[in-house]
């Protein structure tokens, strides 16, 4: 008898360490890596949804800047962490870009463990609607028309070779039979400013929603890239509405971690994330970026499209390592 009482008492005791080792996560600071530099727009998302985590969990979430490189330090930094759980990172879907740019080996599937989708927005294509090409110019229509019409003349800017902005306005030259050249600046203020005044016809590509009052008059939308108008912009065309078929293209934001977590941490960090996504205040914050929830399994169909969906873009332009 002593002898099953002693085992029972084992098993018992196994059974409880077992699980208070499975409630136990997370028992010590979790880190969030971020691949751009604090105080920028992805800092401030990754800070909106870590500090709620953080206050949810009773547990300190730490965000870990790593800037350089299009966010690829960042990713490697996340991809090479140990697989415990405590080490996440925040994806930005140009970092994607700048991987099969540089050649890399990426699959979302194989490398990462999808925790949720904080945003996703389209492009807006902005013009000066003062230059002397754009003039009558109020739709994404009108646009590719005066694109026709002047094969070779009117431009289109982003934020540098192989930015979204870029394999878009390449997109669209396939989409829409088009004749126009790029143009890369050193950043969207350095874009917008030259565009507004007026010193070349180029088209803008960035996330912002322009008010013409705000610019003076100077810089209106035409289009939008996504499949749906945006909701703080609905007279603006969709690309798809203009004559562009297929395109819905956008960027997005998201919180992963290494492939391989244990599961527990992996359920535990995703309906964390989901809590705090939905608070009101974290909505709040996170307004201007369009939030948008995505579970795991969604989010990791949505990385996937998006890799093929640039890699193409990029093979057939010859782009990988420019």
């Amino acid at each position: 008898m002593t002898g099953i009482l002693r085992s029972l008492v084992t098993l018992i005791l196994t059974a409880y360490s077992l699980s208070c080792g499975a409630q136990a996560y997370p028992n010590k600071p979790i880190r969030v890596i971020v691949g751009f530099p604090a105080g920028g727009s992805t800092d401030f998302v990754t800070r909106a949804l870590s500090d709620r985590m953080s206050a949810q969990m009773g547990q300190t979430i730490v965000v870990d800047n790593r800037p350089g490189a299009g966010g690829l330090i960042g990713l490697d930094a996340v991809l090479k962490a140990e697989r415990d759980g405590y080490t996440l990172g925040y994806l930005a879907s140009p970092t994607l870009i700048s991987a099969l740019m540089a050649g890399r080996d990426i699959n979302p599937d194989r490398d990462m463990t999808h925790i949720g989708l904080i945003y996703r927005r389209g492009l807006f294509l902005g013009l000066n609607p003062n230059a002397p090409e754009f003039k009558g110019v109020k739709t994404g229509t009108d646009l590719a028309a005066v694109i026709r019409a002047n094969p070779g003349k009117i431009n289109f800017g982003s934020i540098g070779i192989g930015s979204t902005g870029h394999l878009l306005g390449e997109m669209m030259k396939s989409s829409g039979k088009l004749d126009w050249m790029h143009v890369p600046y050193k950043g969207i203020s350095q874009l917008s400013q030259e565009s507004m005044a007026g010193l070349a016809p180029i088209v803008v590509m960035g996330t912002t929603v322009d008010d013409p009052k705000n610019s003076g008059g100077r810089m209106i939308n035409v289009a939008v890239t996504s499949a749906q108008r945006h909701q703080g912009a609905p007279d603006v065309q969709t690309l798809i509405e203009a004559g562009f078929p297929g395109i819905d293209a956008t960027t997005w934001g998201s919180f992963y971690a290494p492939a391989g977590i244990p599961q527990a941490a992996a359920s535990r960090l995703a309906a964390e994330f989901k809590t705090a996504h939905e608070r009101p205040e974290v909505q709040k914050q996170l307004a201007q970026f369009d939030p948008e929830y995505m579970a795991p399994a969604q989010l990791a169909v949505l990385a996937r499209n998006h890799l093929q969906l640039w890699g193409k873009v990029i093979r057939d332009n010859n782009l990988q390592g420019k």
